[in-house]
C-alpha cells in the first residue's frame, strides 16, 4: 500500500507548491525524507491516517510518513530541524520565471528598532501594534504570552518594527498597502513613517500614482452615497454629514488626494490602525495625520503600491527579507519570485535560504535579517 499510495516527485514545481504554504504542515503534507526526496500522495484516503488529522500530526501521537516509511511522531520531532533544512532546499530548487515587472525594486534601507517597551494603563498588544507598527500576533508569540492576555502596568514587552523602506520614489509619500505603512521620503531618505489602516478586502484602497489636491483642518465629513447604502443594509441610523469633533472619522486633519474620493484623514477608532479597516481611504493615528499635514503641501506627489515581498541589502552582506500576507488577493508570496529577486540583484549567495524560508513562512511583515550575520 506504501508504494502505491505514495509516489516520488520529481518536479520539484510540484513539490515548491505544496510546500511554499507553510514549512511545517508542508512537511506533513509533502512527506521529505533525509536524502530530500519529496514525496506525495495520490489517494490520501489510501493512507492509514485520517484526511483530516494530515496537518495535525506534529502535535499528535499518530503515525507520521517519512520518506516511503512510517515513522512515530516524536521520532519525527528529532529530525524537524533537519527537515526544515531540507524543506529549504525544496521550497527554493525549482525557481519558474516570473516576469521582471512583477517584482518589487531592491531596497536599500530599513526603519524602526528593536526595542523595550514599558506598559502603560490602558495598553493591550492591540493598542500598542496600531501604534508601533506591528501585528499583534506577533508581539503575542516573540513576547511569549496569549493574545488575549491582559497586561500589567510595568511590565516589559520585546518590540521590532522593522520594516524594509519600498524603493519606488526619491521624494514624497509612499504608502504600502501590505505593508500597512506610510512613508515620507526626501532625497531617497525616510523622513518620517506611520502605520496605517488601509482598506478592507471587500472595500480595497487602489494602487497607482497620486497629488496632493486638497488640505483641510476640522473637516467636515460627507459621507459617501456608497457608505450611507452600507449603513442602510446593515440597519444604522445613516448620516449625510457629520461635523468637526471627537465622533468625526476623519479626526482633525483631511489631505485629499487625486484619486476620486480618496484622502489620508486621521480616525476616531484607533485601534483600527494597522489593519485593513476603511472604506479605501488611508487613516492614521490622528496625531499621525496631524504631523504629516504639517509637513506636506498641495501639489506634493505619492505613490500607493501592493508589494507583499520586499528585499533589502543595507551594506555589503547584511540582507533584509520583509514578508506579508496577500490580503488583495494581488500577489501571491511565491519563493520563486524572492530567489528570482535576489538573484536579479547578485545577492543569491549571500542569503541564508533556511532562514528565508521561515520568514516567507510565518509572513509576520517585520524585516528579519536573512544573511549568516543576523541572529535571525
Amino acid at each position: 500500500m506504501w508504494n502505491k499510495s505514495l509516489r516520488h516527485v520529481s518536479d520539484t514545481q510540484k513539490a515548491e507548491s505544496s510546500i511554499a504554504n507553510g514549512i511545517i504542515e508542508s512537511l506533513m503534507d509533502a512527506r521529505i525524507d533525509a536524502v530530500g526526496n519529496v514525496w506525495a500522495a495520490d489517494n490520501w484516503n489510501d493512507l492509514p491516517i485520517p484526511a483530516g488529522r494530515i496537518h495535525k500530526l506534529a502535535k499528535s501521537g499518530v503515525t507520521v510518513i517519512y520518506g516511503n516509511k512510517p515513522m512515530s511522531a516524536n521520532k519525527f520531532g528529532t529530525i524537524l530541524g533537519h527537515c526544515i533544512a531540507v524543506a529549504a532546499l525544496a521550497l527554493f530548487a525549482y525557481v519558474p520565471p516570473v516576469e521582471a515587472a512583477q517584482l518589487p525594486p531592491l531596497s536599500q534601507s530599513v526603519v524602526g528598532a528593536v526595542s523595550e517597551y514599558t506598559v502603560k494603563p490602558g495598553d493591550t498588544l492591540g493598542s500598542i501594534g496600531a501604534r508601533y507598527g506591528i501585528d499583534s500576533r506577533v508581539l503575542a508569540r516573540v513576547n511569549g504570552i496569549q493574545r488575549a492576555s491582559a497586561l500589567v502596568v510595568g511590565q516589559k514587552l520585546h518590540l521590532d518594527n522593522r520594516h524594509v523602506v519600498p524603493a519606488d520614489l526619491a521624494d514624497g509619500i509612499v504608502i504600502n498597502l501590505p505593508q500597512r505603512l506610510l512613508f515620507l521620503l526626501h532625497d531617497r531618505s525616510v523622513v518620517r513613517q506611520y502605520p496605517i489602516a488601509p482598506g478592507r478586502p471587500t472595500w480595497p484602497t487602489p494602487i497607482g500614482t497620486f497629488e496632493v489636491v486638497q488640505m483641510l483642518e476640522k473637516p467636515t465629513w460627507y459621507v459617501p452615497k456608497s457608505i450611507q447604502e452600507e449603513w442602510a443594509r446593515a440597519g444604522k441610523v445613516v448620516k449625510t454629514s457629520v461635523p468637526p469633533g471627537p465622533n468625526n472619522p476623519l479626526g482633525r486633519n483631511w489631505i485629499g488626494l487625486s484619486f476620486p474620493s480618496l484622502g489620508i484623514h486621521g480616525t476616531n477608532a484607533p485601534l483600527s490602525i494597522y489593519d485593513f479597516q476603511s472604506s479605501g481611504c488611508i487613516r492614521l493615528h490622528s496625531d499621525d495625520a496631524e504631523d504629516l499635514y504639517g509637513r506636506l503641501s498641495v501639489g506634493d506627489q505619492g505613490v500607493i503600491v501592493y508589494e507583499p515581498i520586499l528585499l533589502a541589502r543595507v551594506d555589503a552582506r547584511r540582507i533584509f527579507l520583509e514578508v506579508h500576507r496577500d490580503v488583495y488577493g494581488k500577489k501571491p508570496v511565491l519563493a520563486a519570485a524572492i530567489k528570482q529577486l535576489a538573484e536579479m540583484n547578485g545577492i543569491d549567495r549571500l542569503i541564508n535560504w533556511s532562514k528565508a524560508a521561515v520568514v516567507i513562512d510565518q509572513k509576520d511583515g517585520v524585516a528579519r535579517e536573512v544573511d549568516d550575520l543576523g541572529n535571525n
